[in-house]
């Protein structure tokens, strides 16, 4: 009994001494399990660098193979990109040289999309979240702990810089606390409402109605509702001083490589214009058709032999004589002296009236053929505008945007770069004059056939360029590029956008009519006998003086 008494003792004994070491360890690293618990929670699967002192390596949780940085050697100070971050420091003041640090080398940027985790013993953790928001470092958390009776303290503070009272991020106010623990509430949320802070749009400054510039702005519009902000509009954008205490600031671009987070809201071909020609004599070919142009010989040349019969004079001289003027007669409609054979002038009348219904005919024919749209399109595709003898003409911001570019082993683009000519109206130009071949967006080109009413001959190839796309731009890996291109895609795939652009069209166009027509209104004229009496004046007299010298002839005949 006392050997198993002693048995018991010893373990006893045991039991006590490696519980106290296992409390110990678990008091000891309770911030390494919440480090831990926040990486894994928060964090997800998404990359992890610690920022760290040299006392604090113990504390990295090495189970995720993360990356570790030594604050404290800064000559060999380097960091991954994309990832997110845990920082060691021990005050604001370090917090500020550590975020120096990582800005300088362009690790983190403006309003950065990535999660930061501060885990600092001071409890000064407002002037640390005032920091981050000058920054414009949002989603960030401060893991603040203290030891006290050998236990370990734990809270984790955060606060949102769009809830009102934090007064769009001057001064954290209003901070959320929460005890480190196997289930955390979220820490890094998604911002969803701005409480009427502002949002800056850079936009050039143009006014003129034109889908590039509509559509952005209707984008924003939404934006305005749907994310409860206000949004300033800003045109300098060289100059973005006035905007820089905003977390969100959106520029508008079109330039095909920019360095920044981009949302597509707006795509367009590039259409070649050509200039139309049309064929030759097809204003004369079209004005009749095969059969009334034969009938018209006929005509002639039946008449023709029956006025050199009744003439009773078969020399071939006379003939010849006839035939003129017959021919006098189908281009001029009058002769030197009328006929004075009865016969003769039966004929003379007759012909004379089918010569006036033809030369009506043909003449609103012919107008109607000059008329026409019936082009001979001779140019369809790239390589026939590189081998083109006319000049290839387009805007210097086209030029800039796709063709700035060296690319040798693309032959038809380096003929089509070297081809280029800037110059603004090239469009006017290919149209009205007809000397030059022209580069152009889609839109400009429906555009000016719309004021212009007038067909403009092109076709869309976008092999060599790609497509024209407009974007809303944000800074690089900024917390709000997710959003906006998930409202973007909404009101796409919700067919509010599709209708927005249609009603702009329809409304745009009808404008346009309605312009056109008030200025052909105003210069409507009603004519009346006041305007055209001296035409009647004129037709009168020529048809006394036509009379008179009839009947004159008839009396002369009869004496």
């Amino acid at each position: 009994m006392k050997l198993n008494a002693k048995l018991v003792l010893i373990l006893v004994i045991n039991y006590k001494i490696a519980f106290g070491e296992l409390k110990v360890t678990i008091n000891g690293n309770s911030l390494h399990s919440c480090v831990s618990a926040i990486v894994e929670q928060a964090f997800e699967e998404e990359p992890v660098t610690f920022v760290i002192s040299s006392s604090d390596s113990m504390i990295v949780p090495t189970q995720y193979g993360s990356y570790v940085v030594n604050i404290n050697t800064l000559e060999q100070v380097s960091f991954l990109s994309n990832t997110n971050y845990v920082i060691f420091v021990k005050n604001a003041k370090n917090l500020e040289n550590v975020i120096n640090l990582l800005r300088v080398g362009y690790y983190l940027t403006d309003a950065t999309k990535y999660k930061l985790l501060i885990v600092t013993s001071s409890r000064n953790f407002k002037l640390m979240i005032t920091k981050m928001w000058i920054h414009k470092i949002i989603n960030v958390a401060i893991l603040h702990y203290q030891k006290k009776n050998n236990d370990q303290i734990l809270i984790l503070y955060t606060s949102n810089p769009f809830d009102q009272s934090n007064r769009c991020g001057e001064t954290p106010n209003l901070v959320n606390a929460q005890t480190c623990g196997l289930k955390l509430v979220t820490l890094y949320m998604r911002y969803k409402n701005f409480n009427n802070c502002s949002v800056g749009f850079v936009i050039p400054e143009d006014d003129s109605d034109s889908l590039v510039n509509v559509i952005p702005r209707y984008i924003l519009t939404q934006l305005e509702t749907s994310f409860n902000t206000t949004v300033i509009y800003h045109t300098d954008r060289d100059d973005t001083s006035p905007l820089i205490n905003l977390f969100v600031i959106i520029f508008l671009t079109d330039l095909p490589n920019v360095q920044a987070d981009i949302v597509t809201i707006y795509t367009d071909d590039l259409v070649w214009v050509t200039p139309v020609s049309k064929k030759s004599f097809m204003g004369l070919e079209s004005v009749f058709d095969d059969f009334t142009w034969i009938m018209i010989m006929l005509t002639f040349l039946s008449t023709s032999f029956a006025w050199w019969i009744l003439t009773s004079n078969y020399s071939w001289n006379h003939m010849l004589v006839s035939f003129f003027q017959i021919w006098c007669i189908s281009l001029c409609g009058c002769l030197n002296a009328s006929p004075s054979l009865r016969h003769l002038k039966f004929v003379f009348l007759l012909y004379l009236f089918g010569v006036i219904v033809l030369h009506a005919a043909f003449k609103c024919n012919l107008i109607k053929a000059l008329t026409i749209t019936a082009y001979s399109d001779r140019i369809k595709i790239i390589p026939a505008i590189a081998s083109s003898k006319l000049p290839l003409i387009a805007d210097s911001d086209m030029i800039e945007m796709f063709f700035s570019d060296d690319i040798p082993e693309n032959i038809l683009y380096s003929n089509i770069q070297n081809k280029l000519i800037s110059r603004s109206r090239g469009l006017e130009d290919v149209v009205f004059y007809k000397n030059c071949n022209h580069l152009n967006f889609r839109h400009v080109v429906e555009k000016f056939q719309a004021t212009t009413k007038l067909k403009v001959n092109y076709f869309v190839d976008n092999s060599i360029t790609g497509q024209y796309k407009v974007s809303l731009a944000l800074f690089e890996k900024h917390f709000f590029t997710d959003s906006l291109n998930k409202f973007t895609q909404t009101l796409i795939e919700s067919g509010v956008y599709s209708k927005a652009i249609s009603d702009f069209g329809n409304e745009y166009y009808l404008n346009l009519g309605n312009k056109e027509s008030d200025k052909e209104a105003s210069n409507v004229v009603v004519l009346t006998v006041g305007h055209l009496y001296g035409m009647f004046i004129l037709w009168g007299v020529g048809i006394m003086a036509s009379t008179l010298v009839f009947i004159f002839e008839i009396v002369l005949q009869k004496m």
